[in-house]
């Protein structure tokens, strides 16, 4: 979102342009109405802070959504997902240590872990039985994604647990 204001800014003045273009007024007025109308519903879905982040280091409601039912469709770049996961603006060369990495777990279950992409996943995999899937960003990191097979702890925790790989 924070370069989306100055990227918006010649979409902008190309929709106004093709507004412009439209000879045929009753099609003008619709476009114009729907626009307003989708830009109030937007609006006032930011302001209830549920669909949209409230900050840039608070998971938003969609997000979350994502990392418990289907973690593989959401990897976003490593430095968002540590900011969102500790709710803090953090260094990611300090978290990403390499003695242990963050994961993401619901209910005692382990959806999504993120490590380098030259770690062995042997070393970090809390769960030998299950097969991960696996998410390169372009950062150089890569996610693990699990399903609801991969239990790391019991089922009242829900939030960010720190896995350590094992000593070769």
């Amino acid at each position: 979102m924070r370069y989306a204001f100055w990227v918006s800014i010649p979409l902008i003045f190309a929709f106004v342009e093709f507004i412009f273009s439209i000879k045929n007024n009753k099609l003008k007025t619709t476009i114009i109405l729907i626009t307003i109308v989708s830009q109030i519903v937007i609006f006032t879905m930011q302001k209830k802070e549920k669909y949209f982040s409230s900050s840039h280091t608070v998971p938003s409601y969609i997000a979350l959504a994502f990392y418990n039912h289907i973690p593989p469709l959401y990897n976003p770049e490593a430095e968002i997902y540590i900011e969102r996961a500790f709710n803090a603006e953090l260094p990611l060369r300090d978290i990403m240590s390499g003695k242990k990495y963050p994961g993401y777990v619901k209910r005692g279950y382990l959806k999504k872990l993120i490590a380098p992409a030259n770690m062995d996943v042997s070393l970090l995999n809390p769960c030998h039985n299950v097969t991960p899937s696996i998410k390169a960003t372009s950062d150089g990191w890569v996610y693990y994604n699990y399903g609801n097979n991969c239990q790391v702890a019991d089922k009242s925790k829900t939030g960010v647990v720190m896995f350590s790989p094992r000593q070769q």
